[in-house]
């Protein structure tokens, strides 16, 4: 710093300089920011006064609340002449932008003192964040000018938004116009004469007067926001107050969607889509001094209807609010509430009716006090209402205090009842809750009574009624629980009276399943479950006993661990806390079993288990025993029965043992019906195993065998199998090997199917969207699969030989015969990939009945490459007895299959016909014959036997044909015949023709002696003996 005066001169300041660097205000002055000023400032003399200029740099500028300032540089010229100050240009780029400002300082007359001032200033492209760090992101410019006479400080501001905002600026969305204020501050007073803040589609306009001293204000606004308006008007002070407001909301979609883009809000707004109109009025009436005590408020809400979901939620999972009604009246220390409203998601729907009263004490308390609460809840398709009502009025008191707060309630009881008869009521006694920072405190007491089982059922989705159980049993329950830094809890729910039925086979004396369930009384002698914690220890246990549906006794014992409490965890169960615990069951033949098999499935047996359980819960070790004997399934629509099974099983740590599993067949007549053997063994995997995912965990080795296993014993399904199979599955990959035989099997394809409907029906499912039905079988919707987690796939690996062995019949649809050949059944991938079926099989000695007639199958193969239902075809039929060759052979696949006619030596297709259709060469011209081909060619479309063939199925008949009148070469004619015709065997067939115009039959006899020589007897107008030999060409 340098200065040249002269103390005794006019001008004493001839000349003085400073300059500054790396200057820290805040080792200047506490409180100041920190700083890195670098500058320097010029005055010279300016006739009677002074000129000065200065420069400035910051190097360490900042937002304000980060303890920097805000300031990159700054220019500046000021003149002092007269008493007055003039500041005659400043700029100084800060916050990202840069200010412009111009005004002047003058002086009374009297010493000096401040007597008024003016001033201009613009402002481009300041970003509000760079000044507080809290504010949003944007660029904004404007305009402020500001006067000052007296005490009084005038100001009109002027806020517009630069052309360029930055990317993440929150008001980019809002599309500021512009922002004006205009007033006057004077004496701790704030006048704003006008207020207008304008986007592209809001607008807020207003006028307050607010007294800063005294906390009171008065004024009026009004805001304008897309689908909503809101108004106010009115004054508040310490002492006194009056104004109304009014909300009224046209379209809640539109409003939400403009509240997302408001900074400051919620984010999640925008995720939100929101339907529904509705309206909020209210008015105040006192001043806001002894926390509001004296002020009264009035408020109704009313909503006809809101919808609320996610923007990415299905449509059914929409939560609709209707009929909201809400009335608030009365002072802040004494308030009304009277609400009602309906609510549904779904196809569950709630209505709620309450009236209560409370508020806000002086010393800062809240109380409430529930006069009436009533909730009616509709389940789905369930028939009636569930209701719960509280029988008196109940009480809550909460007492905050820095940072902590106690909650006091009276004792209470709320009654249940549901669409099935009988009533509970749940009681507590006075609930204390204290929270203190991370900690807190509960004590709670009550009681549940008179509790209905059939009321489980129907909250289970009728899990119970799968298990078979009903009756009349309530059940009661008790808590009482302490929970702070250490915890102690007593919970039980016990039986009080009633008893249950259990669904039991009807033949439970006997071997096997009638397959008729019947209800039984299980007289129940004792039923409880129980929970008791005491500190860290947490046991619970289970008893069950009764004269028919048996005993278990269950006890678990483990401990708890208290969670960091600055963090406020709360209690947990770690993972290497130890359990202990036992497991005793014993449980008879009943219907229960059944809930394991699919619908339609009968199984039963006994069971007893004698488990238990030590280590930890993350590697729990499992020790015991598990014994089923007499078990029994059966399906009456697949005629799957098996019987007299038995499961011997042990457990030992994770690994479960399997020494016998065996299950016999149905027994046919006075045989057995085989018998199935299983062993093997399943374990669960430690976690320090390298497979971290559950499915991996699971180490499974089974081998199965089968013993002239009666499969299936329907009348029109036999199956009879030998072999033995083995299932391994690790690390995810379920591997399955082995062979398997038919000893015996029949199945008879129905000649007729059941209705199908067309693939232009739509079947709408309860409560569920519509199911489009595909290949002409109507599905209805079910609820969609659960999703697995990633990595959970399960691959398959299967390699399985199938032989159909010796007696493996086929009948129906004009079909009857034996089929021999050997398929391997493979897979190798996820579950998604399809089986893949590879081999060959063959007809023997099988025939066909087609157009009437019955045709000899002598060649028939299909041949499996991949696809189960689409095999290769190779089939030809030929109608035997005849001198010529003649039948259908059937090409392609089973999804694309060629059917044509078959001669040989090769024929056109209309004699084709003729002989399969006729048995004999058709005639030329002959109008009869022109009509029995038409006739045949329509029955290649159709599955149907005709007239003939189901006339002479109903005689015992293999063949009954007509033969119309024919023309001979030689001029004369044949006559109109019938033919009769029999197969006794595959080489012997016996025909007899009756001329509808002669007295004297003719009655034949064939006989195959070879594949290419056939003996031929006739006697009746013509007596004849032929050896027929055939040459094939082909």
């Amino acid at each position: 710093m340098s200065a040249q005066v002269s103390p005794w001169s006019t001008q004493p300041v001839i000349r003085a300089d400073a300059t500054f660097n790396h200057l820290d205000l805040a080792t200047l002055w506490p409180g100041a920011p920190l700083t890195l000023l670098t500058g320097n400032a010029l005055v010279q003399p300016d006739g009677n006064g002074w000129r000065g200029q200065g420069r400035i740099t910051n190097g360490l500028s900042g937002p304000w609340d980060k303890g920097r300032l805000p300031l990159d540089s700054a220019l500046g010229q000021v003149r002092f002449d007269n008493g007055q100050w003039v500041i005659e240009s400043l700029t100084a780029d800060l916050a990202g932008g840069r200010l412009l400002l111009r005004g002047q300082v003058g002086a009374s007359d009297q010493g000096g003192v401040i007597g008024g001032w003016q001033g201009h200033a613009q402002l481009q492209n300041i970003n509000p964040a760079a000044l507080y760090s809290s504010l949003a992101a944007a660029r904004l410019g404007g305009t402020l000018d500001a006067s000052a006479h007296g005490q009084a400080i005038a100001f009109n501001a002027r806020v517009l938004p630069s052309g360029k905002q930055p990317g993440a600026a929150r008001l980019r969305g809002l599309h500021l116009r512009s922002a004006a204020a205009r007033g006057q501050w004077s004496d701790g007073a704030l006048q704003l004469q006008t207020l207008t803040v304008q986007t592209d589609d809001a607008v807020l306009q207003g006028e307050l007067n607010v007294q800063l001293a005294t906390r009171a204000g008065r004024g009026q606004l009004h805001l304008s926001v897309p689908g909503a308006r809101f108004d106010i008007t009115g004054h508040l002070g310490a002492q006194a107050g009056a104004g109304n407001y009014a909300l009224h909301l046209a379209d809640a979609d539109e409003a939400s969607r403009w509240l997302a883009k408001v900074p400051g809000l919620p984010a999640s707004l925008s995720s939100m889509s929101v339907q529904g109109q509705g309206d909020l009025t209210g008015q105040w009436q006192g001043g806001w001094q002894h926390q509001g005590a004296q002020l009264a408020l009035q408020a109704a809400l009313r909503v006809p209807r809101i919808d609320l979901r996610e923007r990415d939620q299905a449509p059914d999972q929409v939560l609709h609010l209707t009929d909201l009604d809400a009335d608030l009246t009365g002072r802040i220390g004494a308030l009304n509430l009277r609400a009602s409203g309906q609510l549904q998601t779904g196809t569950r729907r709630f209505n709620v009716q309450t009236q209560a009263s409370g508020g806000r004490s002086r010393n800062g308390d809240w109380q409430a006090r529930l006069q009436s609460a009533t909730l009616q809840v509709q389940l789905g398709s369930q028939p009636g209402q569930w209701r719960a009502q509280l029988r008196e009025p109940f009480g809550i008191d909460w007492t905050p205090g820095g940072g902590a707060g106690t909650l006091h309630t009276n004792a209470g009881e709320v009654s249940l009842s549901g669409p099935l008869p009988g009533t509970a009521t749940l009681g507590w006694q006075p609930v204390r809750w204290h929270i203190d920072g991370p900690r807190s405190n509960l004590q709670t007491k009550g009681q549940l009574r008179g509790l209905p089982l059939a009321w489980l059922d129907l909250l289970g989705n009728e899990q119970l009624a799968r298990l078979g159980l009903r009756g009349t049993m309530l059940l009661d329950g008790d808590w009482d629980v302490q929970a702070s830094d250490t915890l102690k809890l007593r919970a039980s729910l016990v039986r009080r009276s009633g008893d249950i039925r259990v669904q039991a086979d009807a033949d439970i004396a006997g071997k096997g399943i009638t397959g008729a369930l019947q209800g039984v009384d299980a007289d129940v002698r004792q039923a409880s479950i129980s929970v008791m914690a005491d500190g860290d220890a947490l046991h619970g246990s289970l008893r069950w006993d009764s004269e028919r549906a048996g005993q278990v006794q269950a006890d678990l014992s483990t401990r708890l661990s208290r969670g960091n409490a600055q963090t406020g965890a709360g209690w947990q169960w770690p993972a290497d806390a130890p359990v202990t615990g036992t497991v005793r069951a014993q449980l008879p033949q009943v219907g229960a079993w059944s809930v394991l098999a699919p619908p339609g499935w009968r199984v039963r047996g006994t069971l007893d288990a004698n488990v238990t359980l030590s280590g930890t819960r993350a590697s729990p070790q499992w020790r015991g025993t598990l014994t089923a004997n007499d078990l029994a399934l059966r399906s009456v629509v697949d005629g799957i029965e098996f019987g007299n099974g038995k499961l011997h099983a042990s457990f030992t740590g994770q690994r479960m043992d399997i020494q016998e599993f065996s299950l016999d067949g149905a027994s046919a007549g006075s045989g057995g019906g085989g018998k199935l053997t299983l062993q093997g063994f399943a374990e669960w995997l430690p976690d320090g195993a390298s497979a971290t995912p559950a499915l991996s965990k699971i180490h499974m080795a089974l081998q199965a065998r089968a013993d002239n296993l009666r499969v299936m014993s329907r009348d029109d399904r036999r199956l009879t199998v030998s072999g033995e199979l083995q299932a391994s599955l690790s690390d995810a990959t379920l591997e399955i090997r082995g062979a398997l035989k038919a000893d015996h099997a029949l199945f008879v394809v129905p000649d007729d199917t059941a209705p199908r409907l067309g693939d232009d029906v739509v079947i709408h499912a309860s409560s569920k969207p519509p199911a489009q039905v595909a290949s002409g079988a109507a599905s209805i919707s079910r609820a969609p699969p659960a999703n697995h987690s990633p990595g959970q796939h399960l691959a398959v690996n299967v390699a399985v030989t199938l032989d159909l062995g010796s007696d493996f019949h086929v009948k129906g649809r004009g079909l009857d015969t034996r089929l021999a050949g050997t398929l391997k059944l493979a897979s190798s991938g996820l579950t998604a990939t399809p089986l893949r079926l590879t081999g060959e099989v063959r007809t023997v000695r099988g025939s066909y009945r087609a157009y009437g007639q019955q045709l000899d199958i002598e060649q028939g193969v299909l041949r499996f490459t991949g696809a189960y239902d689409n095999p290769t075809l190779d089939i030809l039929a030929i109608r035997p007895n005849l001198a010529v060759r003649v039948g259908v052979q059937i090409s392609g696949t089973a999804l694309s299959p060629s059917i044509r006619l078959y001669a040989d030596p090769d024929l056109p297709d209309a004699e084709k016909l003729a002989w399969l259709v006729l048995g004999h060469a058709g005639a030329e011209g002959g109008g009869e014959t022109v009509m029995l081909q038409q006739a045949a060619l329509a029955l290649l479309g159709g599955s149907g036997k005709g007239l003939s063939g189901g006339l002479a199925q109903s005689l015992g008949l293999d063949e009954l044909s007509f033969q119309s009148a024919t023309s001979n070469g030689n001029g004369s004619t044949g006559a109109a015949a019938v033919t009769l015709g029999k197969r006794f065997s595959r080489g012997f067939y016996v025909a007899y023709q009756r001329s509808l115009a002669g007295a004297v039959g003719t009655f034949s006899i064939f006989y195959d002696l070879s594949r290419r020589l056939t003996l031929r007897a006739q006697t009746g107008d013509q007596s004849a003996i032929d050896l027929i030999f055939t040459v094939p060409y082909d």
